[in-house]
């Protein structure tokens, strides 16, 4: 039987920050895992700041709608999506052999001289931390796929670097391993035409260079449209052009470049029958 004012959970890990509204005396948002910066105070979904109060990433649920929490690249506008803004941080990279690798956290990757996100091979410390990495021990047939924790520093051009992940390795390293790594999404997201990275969310606020703000991922909300989303019979699947507004879908073999990432759909036309807003069901990050 349940319990009003009572939480129940099991292998809850990591902090819940959870709203009561001030109506219903009910739960109301949630955000989890908690990722408040110690001493820092609530940041709501439309208020944008010039000093970090979550991790980058702190997934918030409000209703129907789902927001994380990112950086601003360079200004952002609420009508057009918010792509990653970096390529890739290391690409097809050597990894220390360890004959030993299973139940360790950590693993030493060889930097290039053309990765980070400069290009000189230079990363700095914990800069990839809230990223991934896929780890290849020895080929690719027992891939292993873990979040970054944390990095070690290294200074142009490239080099050894440690990484830690957030769970052990459960295959050893031998004897041909590489591993390739992304710094975390939710850093320096970007407005503009980056028709190869993947867009983040949609900004709740605008914002300017270096500030913080919450992006939409999930439900409800409007992205700036061509005039032919959501017209037609049966035409309600829309995709993000590269440079952030939406676009139909284009069943054709060989679809137009930069509209390949699914927006969401459509919710409604207008009473017409045509083109409302419309309103977007998004379907980036639940």
């Amino acid at each position: 039987m349940k319990r009003i004012g009572y939480l129940f959970g099991r292998r809850v890990q990591g902090d819940i920050e959870l709203d009561i509204d001030p109506i219903t005396n009910l739960p109301g948002e949630i955000i989890a895992p908690g990722h408040r910066i110690a001493g820092r105070p609530e940041q709501d979904i439309y208020v944008v700041s010039d000093v970090q109060n979550y991790l980058l990433g702190s997934r918030r649920v409000v209703d129907e709608r789902v927001f994380r929490y990112a950086k601003a690249g360079n200004a952002l506008n609420c009508g057009l999506g918010a792509h990653i803004g970096y390529p890739q941080d290391v690409a097809f990279a050597a990894v220390t052999v360890d004959i030993a690798a299973i139940g360790s956290y950590t693993l030493e990757v060889t930097v290039a001289a053309t990765d980070g996100r400069l290009g000189t091979g230079e990363i700095a410390l914990d800069e990839l931390a809230g990223g991934f990495i896929i780890i290849f021990p020895d080929g690719m047939g027992e891939t292993m796929n873990r979040k970054v924790v944390g990095n070690t520093a290294v200074a142009a051009p490239g080099g050894a670097m440690t990484v830690t992940v957030d769970r052990f390795l459960n295959i050893n390293l031998t004897p041909a391993p590489h591993a390739e790594l992304i710094g975390c999404p939710w850093y320096a997201v970007m407005e503009g035409n980056y028709d190869r990275q993947m867009i983040m969310g949609m900004p709740a606020v605008p914002a300017t260079v270096g500030q913080f703000l919450w992006l939409q991922t999930w439900g409800p909300c409007w992205v700036t449209p061509d005039g032919l989303a959501g017209v037609g019979i049966d035409n309600s699947q829309v995709m993000f052009r590269g440079n952030g507004s939406i676009a139909e879908f284009d069943g054709a073999p060989a679809p137009p470049v930069g509209q390949c990432q699914l927006a969401g759909t459509v919710m409604t036309p207008s009473s017409a029958g045509v083109q409302g807003a419309p309103f977007i069901w998004l379907q980036i990050a639940p």
